[in-house]
């Protein structure tokens, strides 16, 4: 009985030692498989580094971007090459490995080299390179104190422009065709208040919480800064689109012109809405100087109030008040001569009154404008039959002026 209870336990004994031996094994196992777990909870906690660094670039990025891209460079007629520095690594991450062994990429402060007046801009982990490039062919006799805006994407001062202010029933239709017959104008007519819309779109829409300059990229209204003067040439190419240039299949007041020559037209339309913005003549000619600033303005209108009111009232079908209405368009003809006095060189005042029974008047605004050998023996004739009620107001129903083949523009630097 002994020798069996002896040899029981002899192999209790047995089996609990080969029990001990297999969770040894298993547990030498385990460790072996450990390294396959460990850098994917290092690489997961190190994410949260990432982020941090990531945070910090990005508020580096915008101060940097805010800084920089929002400046305006004067024109420069070259543009001479010179070297970009190349992009350091933010500070707290010279090494380009992290502690799992695993490789990342270091955050990128953008790095700004000048090259003239431009600028080359390279930012985040993927370089993207923007160019500042000088304006091509500023006409400086037809605008020579614009203060033109040069950024990476926008030069202010490319496109001339004829932008005619007036007010309604003031022979300007006529006004605007008969430029039209300048050689290198295209002229367009009504602007359907788009000049107005602009400017209270900028007054009204344009302020916080969008502003222009901002750099914070979480907030619903952020965004990246917009350099000055971009919005002007938003504004440029809308008025160039609804005055397009004709390349075939030119009839009535258009003139067929070569995408070559279509670059250097003197774009131009006219606007009676300008007045209905209700915005200080400061403001205005400000806004007209920074958006348009290689631009000619045109004021016209009638010092004949009371006659003026009566064409209103026969072709807009008003209120039959001569008086009441004739205050009003005093009122707007004041207006628009004190906008002319806010923009300066770059504005003329003409009365319709005066010029459509004496074209010395228009033939003088021509050679300001820098035409010679231009001179119109008359004025033309279009939609002027309500002024007097029914037929033609000036007496000849003129639609076209054969020009002097010697009429060109040549501008005077005196």
């Amino acid at each position: 009985m002994t020798k069996f209870c002896i040899a029981a336990i002899t192999a209790l004994l047995t089996s609990v030692i080969l029990s001990l031996n297999s969770f040894s094994s298993c547990v030498q196992m385990s460790k072996v498989g450990l390294p396959d777990i460990d850098p994917v909870i290092h690489k997961t906690n190190n994410n949260h580094k990432d982020d941090d660094e990531f945070e910090s670039a990005s508020q580096a990025i915008d101060e940097d971007a805010n800084e920089e891209v929002s400046k305006v460079d004067e024109p420069s007629t070259s543009l001479p090459s010179s070297p970009v520095s190349t992009p350091k690594p933010l500070e707290g991450n010279t090494d380009p490995k992290t502690s799992s062994g695993i490789s990342a990429p270091a955050a990128i402060k953008p790095q700004v080299g000048l090259t003239g007046k431009g600028k080359i801009i390279r930012t985040g982990t993927k370089e993207i390179v923007q160019k500042q490039t000088p304006p091509v062919g500023i006409d400086r006799m037809w605008c020579p104190k614009a203060k033109c805006s040069v950024t990476a994407i926008c030069q202010t001062c490319q496109r001339r422009f004829l932008i005619i202010l007036t007010i309604g029933r003031s022979a300007s239709t006529t006004l605007t065709w008969t430029l039209n017959l300048l050689p290198g104008v295209r002229m367009s007519g009504e602007d359907q208040g788009l000049l107005m819309n602009l400017m209270n779109f900028e007054r009204e829409k344009l302020k916080y919480p969008f502003e222009m300059k901002s750099s914070n990229r979480f907030g619903a209204f952020d965004h990246n800064p917009i350099p000055e003067g971009s919005l002007a040439c938003a504004y440029q190419k809308m008025v160039e689109a609804i005055d397009p240039p004709c390349y075939k299949d030119c009839t009535g007041t258009s003139k067929r012109v070569s995408p070559e020559d279509e670059a250097k037209e003197i774009v131009g339309f006219k606007t009676i809405k300008f007045l209905d913005s209700k915005v200080p003549a400061k403001e205005a000619a400000a806004f007209l100087l920074s958006h348009f600033p290689c631009a000619r303005f045109i004021v016209n209108y009638s010092s004949d109030a009371e006659k003026q009111a009566q064409s209103q009232i026969r072709a807009f079908h008003g209120k039959n008040d001569v008086d009441a209405r004739a205050k009003v368009i005093e009122r707007s003809a004041d207006y628009l001569i004190r906008t002319a006095k806010e923009i300066g060189d770059q504005a003329i005042v003409v009365d319709s009154a005066a010029w459509t029974k004496n074209i010395t008047v228009l033939n003088d605004a021509v050679k300001w404008l820098g035409f010679v050998d231009c001179d119109f023996p008359k004025p033309l004739e279009l939609n002027t039959a309500a002024s007097e009620g029914t037929g033609s107001s000036y007496g000849h129903n003129l639609r076209y002026i054969p020009m002097n083949p010697k009429c060109r523009y040549q501008p005077s630097s005196s």
